[in-house]
C-alpha cells in the first residue's frame, strides 16, 4: 500500500513539473483582458491593412481606413481615428451609416480606442465618412 502512495506522490510532482514546463516563459505570467484585446485589435488590422490597400486602389471613389478610435465631437461633426501612428480626421453627417454600437454615431462617443474601419469618400482635403465598421 506504501508503495502505492509513493507512486502516486512520484506521478503527481512528474505532472506538476511537466505542466510547468510547458507554459514556458511567455506565459509564465498573466496578461490582463486590455493586453490581449489591443493584441487581437493589431493582428486584425496588420491583416487587413492588404485588403484595404487594394480597396483604395480599385479606382473606386470609397476609401478604407482602419485604426483605433481616438475622438467623436457631436457638436462640429467629426471624428478622429488613429491609422498607423497618424490622426485622421473625418467630417460625417446624417447619411453616415454606423455598423456595430447603437448604429448611430452617438453610440461611439466614449469608447476611444476601439478599433474602427472607416469607409471614407474625399472631397478635397476633406475625408467624409460613408459608413463606420465596429468589429
Amino acid at each position: 500500500m506504501r508503495f502505492m502512495h509513493h507512486i502516486a506522490g512520484v506521478l503527481l510532482a512528474v505532472s506538476l513539473l511537466l505542466v510547468g514546463c510547458a507554459r514556458g516563459p511567455e506565459t509564465a505570467e498573466p496578461r490582463g483582458n486590455e493586453t490581449l484585446l489591443d493584441a487581437s485589435q493589431e493582428a486584425l488590422l496588420n491583416s487587413s491593412q492588404e485588403l484595404a490597400a487594394r480597396l483604395t486602389n480599385a479606382g473606386s471613389d470609397e476609401h478604407v481606413a482602419m485604426g483605433k478610435l481616438r475622438d467623436v465631437d457631436l457638436d462640429t461633426k467629426t471624428l478622429v481615428v488613429t491609422v498607423d501612428g497618424d490622426d485622421r480626421t473625418f467630417i460625417y453627417d446624417d447619411t453616415t451609416e454606423v455598423h456595430g454600437a447603437t448604429g448611430q454615431i452617438q453610440g461611439l462617443v466614449g469608447l476611444d480606442g476601439l478599433f474602427v474601419t472607416v469607409h471614407y469618400e474625399s472631397e478635397g482635403d476633406a475625408h467624409r465618412a460613408v459608413r463606420i465598421e465596429l468589429p
